[in-house]
């Protein structure tokens, strides 16, 4: 498993990005030409009623009035213009001119998606001339309460990343190289990891359970009560790790030359090789999984929009398949194998598949949401994650908004799951017939938002 959020961050506060200028920024293609005289209007602001709705209000849509209030020095604008979240536009003709007024609007929106759409209104004058675009959210919230989730472990002074079930205990690792154990997802315990590097993934096959992090491979064959460390390059991020009978397989970045990098073990730790470097992949990989006899790894290009996933029968030899090129699944964060069959997950994007080659996408209630953790049970598959992103560093996580969705057909339908308020899933599994969910309490913001990270960890499992 991974949580490479935590290397897209880094790369991000080596680029100069504060974190915290928006909430969210969907992309919605190209925008409109920029204005090119001095008399180009000017949008004021954009008021919705009502301004929020509940999923499935009104059967599937509801009438929203829009309100567009603007300045035109010319006094001949002509057209309004706005474009919905899947990319296609509507004109509107506006009839009267002024220097200062208003126009509104009723727009049929949709309601059967949980999530924070954005609409995009611009302005087109007589000569051609547009005001920059307005984005306008409107909230399409839940009705649904916190289920059977509770609280086990919190405010402790580090977050968590990871957690894989050894079929045994369960070991869930974080920042400040924090590693705790628990038998039965309910009581934990910290075990010494011998470093301080934080841990962003953990995974397990048979006696080996495997952690990485930053500069870092640890192993243990005792249920995570010790550890010793099998690799410790200079200058190289892991965030993904996965493991079958013959091979460790880890994934992360180079940050001296800037590539992404698969490397293997095949003698449990002993030696190391290098055995895919990508200098046209400018992020890590995200997640790695093995099933079916196959690895699959997740990973993206930000100058290349769609979700990707890297896949491989002898963890050295890596084809990798575009399973979308729709802009709204900009990446896939996630990838897991139930026992049957892969599911890779990230922003407004699920995908299925039986051999890692041929691909299935499945549609959710969820819009512009970020998965970033899942598991199963063998008849339930849960997702979980927030609406928000870690580029922007914010999450929206209100009660109001459900934590994750949960199949039990395969992906064929979801319903939806709460955990609580003002936390962020980051890792999950499954064992001793608990489903486990670690992550952390974000620090809350204004209007449910909350910043993205902090060093106060949380473990929750269900009852």
């Amino acid at each position: 498993m991974r949580r490479s959020l935590f290397f897209l961050a880094l790369l991000l506060v080596a680029c100069g990005g504060n974190g915290v200028d928006s909430v969210i920024a969907p992309d919605t293609g190209q925008p409109p030409p920029q204005p090119s005289a001095q008399h180009a209007p000017e949008i004021i602001d954009v008021v919705l009623t009502p301004d929020t709705v509940n999923y499935m209000e009104g059967g599937g849509s509801v009438v929203v009035a829009a309100e567009i209030t603007f300045r035109d020095d010319g006094s001949d604008v002509e057209t309004l213009w706005m474009e919905k979240p899947d990319g296609t536009t509507v004109e509107f003709d506006v009839i009267n001119r002024s220097e200062n007024q208003s126009i509104t609007v009723e727009l049929n929106m949709p309601t059967d998606k949980v999530g924070l759409p954005y609409y995009f209104f611009w302005l087109a004058d007589m000569a051609g001339d547009r005001s920059d675009p307005w984005p306008s959210s409107f909230p399409i919230t839940w009705n649904g309460e916190s289920s059977s989730w509770t609280k086990r472990l919190s405010n402790v002074p580090y977050g968590f990343w990871d957690v894989v079930w050894d079929g045994t205990v369960f070991v869930a690792v974080g920042d400040d190289g924090a590693i705790m154990t628990s038998t039965d997802g309910v009581d934990w315990v910290r075990k010494e990891s011998g470093i301080e590097t934080t841990l962003v993934a953990v995974a397990a096959f048979g006696p080996d359970i495997v952690a990485v992090g930053d500069d870092i491979v640890l192993l243990s064959t005792d249920h995570g009560d010790s550890w010793s460390v099998k690799y410790r390059p200079v200058s190289v991020g892991f965030g993904a790790v996965a493991l079958n009978s013959s091979q460790f397989v880890v994934g992360g970045f180079d940050f001296e030359s800037t590539t992404e990098t698969i490397t293997i073990s095949e003698d449990r730790g002993e030696t190391w090789e290098v055995v895919d470097e990508d200098p046209n992949q400018d992020f890590p990989i995200n997640d790695l999984a093995y099933g079916n006899g196959y690895f699959v790894a997740t990973t993206w290009r930000s100058t290349s929009p769609g979700g990707r996933v890297k896949v491989s029968a002898d963890g050295r030899q890596w084809n990798e398949i575009l399973l979308s090129d729709d802009v709204e699944a900009t990446w896939f964060s996630m990838v897991m194998h139930d026992g049957d069959q892969f599911a890779v997950a990230g922003y407004s994007g699920v995908s299925m598949s039986m051999d890692g080659l041929n691909w299935t996408q499945k549609q959710t209630p969820l819009l512009n949401f970020d998965f970033l953790s899942a598991a199963t049970d063998g008849s339930q598959l849960i997702l979980a994650g927030g609406f928000g992103s870690i580029i922007m560093g914010v999450y929206a996580l209100q009660s109001h908004w459900p934590a994750g969705i949960a199949s039990t057909d395969g992906g064929l339908s979801w319903e939806f799951f709460g955990i609580d308020e003002g936390y962020l899933s980051l890792g999950m599994a499954f064992g001793n017939g608990r489903f486990v969910s670690v992550g952390r309490t974000l620090v809350a913001g204004e209007d449910g938002i909350y910043f993205f990270p902090n060093n106060t960890g949380a473990i929750y499992s269900t009852n």
